[in-house]
């Protein structure tokens, strides 16, 4: 999940890379002066040397990306 800045408006966008390619994204529409907060599940099989990343890649405004409001998590299955 993530919060997005109450000054932006119009589209955000993070989009999910693995080993260089799209594999997935998330779309969100907000109105400027509002906080949200955007957040989604997703599963994929990783294999030793495999790289997977998060990307915002548009919005009109700030997202938060490096505060305490936001997460990223991974698991290790077996």
């Amino acid at each position: 999940n993530t919060l997005l800045n109450n000054a932006g408006s119009g589209e955000f966008r993070y989009e999910f890379y693995k080993n260089g390619s799209l594999y997935n994204g998330y779309i969100s529409q907000k109105t400027a002066s509002t906080w949200e907060t955007m957040q989604g599940t997703m599963s994929t099989y990783l294999n030793a040397g495999d790289t997977f990343w998060v990307q915002y890649t548009m919005g009109s405004g700030a997202a938060y990306t490096d505060c305490n409001y936001n997460r990223f998590w991974g698991r290790l299955g077996g």
